[in-house]
């Protein structure tokens, strides 16, 4: 597998952890959005805040001014990420921005936006002093295994040479999808300390489609939505069905955890306010759902075989 070494990703991350970046505005592109997360986390703590965060298809270029230059009575330092940032209108206009000591500005361009769109938007922004462009391309075959072998560690499961190579390549070779594969592994696994050959059985990774935006469009009321999940599911396959039913869960769960991989998620959240006489589940449900979709796909790989009940199985686990 072809890709940045490990090594240079550590460097750039203490450095932006000890010294925070050079230039009050970075631009963050490349195919590795967990990677862009991780330098957003180490400036936050170089800063020692939390970071203000908008999205750029649904956001102003006014609205992102009057956060910076709302410092109230003292200055404070402050880190404002702009997501999509390739979906913001009037984009040249922000960058004329004069920025307050101690704000910076992350840029985050996604890793799905048009390669050639990508190349033009840079050559526009190289030449600038007042920003600085990291780039994060994919982990090579070392820097990837190690990382897998730093979250194991992380989450106390220990895995032989053969049992580890075998894991390395079943995983997508895609951090960001690559977590989320671990982390339904490492629940599968309960408290199983080593990880073994039929522990792998559960990793179904699949690309997403589109019942994720149903899922993300109803989230939080599910109590009215359980129709509009079944028809997104109905011509879908069941393992692409179970994988984004895992996803979404996981999603809720790192937004409820406050973890920096589901900014998106957090934000919907406080658009459409907790209610709970509206809610099928609680967020901390949200668990408890992971453990019995993976009990299900479990069993599609042993003995369950008809899509249909399994379909109806899926939807009997959004109950309370």
């Amino acid at each position: 597998m072809a890709g940045t070494g490990i090594a240079y990703y550590n460097q750039l991350f203490n450095n932006l952890k000890a010294n925070g970046p050079a230039s009050p505005i970075v631009l963050l592109v490349g195919e590795e959005d967990y990677l862009k997360k991780v330098a957003i986390s180490r400036i936050e703590e170089f800063l020692g805040v939390k970071r203000i965060v908008f999205f750029g298809k649904d956001t102003t270029v006014d609205e992102i001014l009057g956060t910076v230059t709302n410092t109230g009575l003292f200055a404070a330092k402050r880190l404002i990420v702009i997501y999509e940032f390739e979906k913001l209108k009037q984009k040249d206009d922000l960058l004329r921005m004069r920025i307050p000591d101690g704000t910076y500005i992350a840029l985050v361009i996604s890793s799905s936006y048009d390669k050639r769109k990508l190349k033009n938007l840079l050559g526009k922004y190289r030449n600038l002093k007042h920003i600085d462009i990291y780039e994060f391309s994919s982990l090579d075959y070392k820097g990837f295994t190690i990382w897998v072998k730093s979250r194991l560690k992380r989450n106390n499961k220990e895995a032989d040479d053969r049992i580890l190579e075998l894991l390395v390549k079943k995983l997508p070779q895609n951090l960001t999808h690559a977590d989320m594969e671990l982390k339904k592994l490492f629940l599968y696994m309960d408290d199983d300390r080593f990880l073994d050959k039929h522990h792998l059985s559960i990793l179904s990774y699949v690309s997403e489609y589109p019942l994720q935006n149903t899922l993300f469009d109803v989230m939080g009321y599910e109590k009215f939505n359980t129709k509009k999940i079944k028809k997104a599911m109905l011509n879908r396959k069941t393992n692409e069905i179970v994988y984004e039913m895992e996803t979404h869960f996981a999603r809720i769960i790192d937004a409820a955890l406050g973890t920096f991989f589901s900014d998106r998620y957090r934000s919907e959240w406080r658009i459409r306010p907790y209610k709970k006489h509206k809610m099928l589940h609680t967020l901390k449900d949200a668990s408890i759902v992971m453990k019995r979709l993976i009990e299900i796909e479990y069993a599609t790989k042993t003995n369950l075989r008809d899509e249909k009940i399994t379909k109806n199985l899926i939807i009997l686990s959004l109950l309370p």
